[in-house]
């Protein structure tokens, strides 16, 4: 650690992953049910190992699987609430197909479920860390938590404080809970007993090992870089939904406010974090399909902020009426939660990473990981391979209501620190893995498409990419550096395992975001 006086952060922690992909699932048990998604997730798997020529639209193989995958919406049920968030016996039993496909790969897989059937997120992290209680937390309180006891500074008066502050509030901790956060749920790998507390959650902070209530945010500590991992909640139609999805904006904000805090009393401000996941936001019109130009004025018009168009006549007559103005429209297209967005990208100093690349869409929809046509047979501009999330088709001839629709509201955002030479520095590329009304590409099932990124290699960070790096079978020691193995991410019953911009300006909104 850089800074006088602070002591070394330990060296147990996954490597800086190169490759990564988040996709919302829309629910792992009906991807598991599916072998034609299950045979497209392993597609998925194997293409990615390949490296983007962006000149050339073409890759090449490295045979190594992407070292980080980050699923939302797993839709899963913990087990109870003292099993720590892994899936219950008949709900792993249903998603077995789907883990089979990652086992062979090595990794480490990390849940953070809820008690029903919504949310939820899984991490697969290609790692021989298995400790995960290191390099882990599951609300951000906890992982200001992780972050300040990484430095030592769990102990500082200033900032624990700072955190105990912040986590006093139901916005910081359950947030993204529709019951007020009564239930907590929590996290593990396959099946394996509650990790214990940490010791930082009797001095008075926010425990890594507690859990949202939903499973919406995982924090992964890698070797040199930070990871944030959500599923922000939709902002529904009614004044509570409006305010549950406010309250999660705004912690965010905060959290990225205090870790800045935290790393600068280090002095590690240079430690790069990446925020990804659904964010359940189209940041400008352009994020959304189906907006014209007003030929009178020369506004721009969108579709998707237009709720007569939208809904039915009857979901328009019957909504809430006391909702403020700027929270009318598609969730994740109104002003208040756009003006959010940006606000935390300005003071956060967040790059949104694809659309750094492709400020103007991909033009020829050319994607490298699409294989030979790369999406160029898709003439219409709204068909292109720049958008997350596509509506569904009709059955029978009929046309359903979004079909054919689409928006960008799943991310990376990568912080402006990113090394030497600028914020995006560190990124080869990023690319957006579906395309088409049809849903063309890597859907899987679900009604989103992955997007990847994949950063360069940084100077000690392909020790462990070097010992797996083959889609053929391999032996991975799932033993932790002192011989005791973490009871939290090891495979099941085994010991050593082989396995086969809006309308209104940024930073203002129509209601007061406190």
């Amino acid at each position: 650690v850089k800074g006088a006086g602070q002591v070394t952060m330990t060296s147990r922690l996954p490597a800086d992953p190169r490759t990564i992909i988040t996709w919302n699932a829309n629910g792992l048990a009906p991807r598991a049910k599916s072998s034609a998604n299950l045979d497209e997730f392993r597609r998925l798997l194997r293409v990615t190992a390949d490296t983007p020529n962006t000149s050339t639209n073409t890759s090449t193989s490295t045979t190594a699987p992407p070292d980080l995958v980050l699923i939302q919406e797993a839709r899963l049920k913990r087990s109870s609430p003292s099993a720590a968030g892994q899936p219950s016996p008949q709900e792993l039993r249903e998603v077995q197909p789907f883990l089979a496909i990652c086992r062979p790969y090595g990794y480490v897989p990390v849940w953070s479920l809820a008690s029903g059937r919504n949310a939820g997120t899984l991490s697969l992290v290609k790692t021989n860390a298995n400790n995960c209680r290191e390099w882990t937390a599951f609300t951000l309180g906890g992982a200001l938590t992780l972050t300040m006891s990484a430095y030592g500074l769990d102990k500082d008066t200033d900032l624990v404080k700072l955190v105990q502050d912040f986590t006093s509030s139901a916005s910081a901790e359950n947030g993204s809970s529709r019951n007020g956060g009564s239930k907590q749920s929590s996290m593990m790998a396959f099946m394996k007993k509650q990790p214990s507390t940490s010791s930082s959650a009797s001095a008075g902070l926010p425990s890594p090992s507690k859990h949202d209530a939903e499973g919406r945010m995982q924090f992964l500590r890698f070797a040199s870089m930070d990871l944030l991992h959500t599923y922000v909640p939709n902002n529904g139609r009614t004044v509570e939904s409006n305010k549950r999805r406010r309250n999660f904006d705004f912690s965010v904000r905060q959290f990225l406010s205090i870790r800045k805090r935290i790393l600068t009393k280090a002095g590690d401000t240079a430690r790069p974090m990446i925020w990804a996941g659904d964010l359940n936001v189209a940041r400008t019109h352009v994020d959304g399909t189906h907006h014209t130009v007003d030929s009178a004025t020369g506004q721009i018009v969108e579709y998707w902020t237009d709720e007569a168009k939208c809904y039915s006549r009857k979901d328009v007559a019957n909504a809430d009426p006391s909702r403020p103005r700027g929270d009318v429209g598609i969730p994740g297209f109104t002003p208040n939660e756009r003006s959010r967005f940006e606000r935390t990208l300005t003071e956060a100093g967040l790059t949104d990473v694809w659309r750094e690349l492709h400020p103007n869409g991909v033009v020829d929809a050319k994607v490298p990981y699409l294989g030979r046509h790369g999406g160029t047979d898709e003439t219409d501009k709204w068909n292109k391979a720049d958008f997350t999330w596509r509506g569904t088709q009709g059955r029978n001839g009929a046309m359903a209501r979004y079909q054919g629709k689409g928006q960008r509201i799943d991310y990376f955002l990568i912080s402006a620190n990113a090394g030497k030479g600028g914020e995006m520095s560190k990124v080869v590329s990023c690319d957006i893995l579906g395309y088409g009304e049809a849903r063309m590409g890597y859907f899987c099932g679900s009604d989103h498409c992955p997007v990847v990124l994949v950063l360069k290699n940084v100077d000690g960070d392909d020790n462990e990419k070097k010992k797996s790096n083959s889609h053929d079978e391999h032996e991975t020691d799932y033993d932790t550096d002192d011989g005791v193995e973490c009871d939290d991410c090891k495979m099941p019953a085994k010991k050593k395992a082989k396995v086969s911009k809006g309308d209104v300006p940024a930073g203002k909104e129509v209601i007061d975001l406190t």
